[in-house]
């Protein structure tokens, strides 16, 4: 697979790309051009993005992780129950 690394001056987070399926790890704070530019190339990419898997609730590591659901189209998942309210819209 093909790793990309984001980072919004705060944090990084990544876009893992495989033949069929792709996933973001994390999403950062939200804010700023970098998110802006993991939704370009989301939109531009062949296969829809499988999930944005979220290695805990931070705000640094899940803010913009209800946007990029959005935008994406994308299931947030993690193990954190703070998390299931990112996929409820709460």
């Amino acid at each position: 697979p093909e790793v990309t690394r984001f980072n919004d001056g705060f944090v990084n987070f990544y876009l893992v790309e495989g033949q069929d399926a792709r996933v973001v790890v994390d999403t950062g704070f939200g804010f700023g051009s970098v998110l802006g530019k993991l939704e370009d190339r989301l939109k531009s990419a062949q296969h829809p993005t499988g999930a944005i898997l979220l290695t805990h609730s931070h705000p640094d590591h899940a803010g913009g992780a209800r946007r990029l659901s959005i935008t994406s189209g994308a299931k947030v998942v993690s193990s954190s129950r703070k998390i299931q309210s990112i996929n409820l819209g709460d």
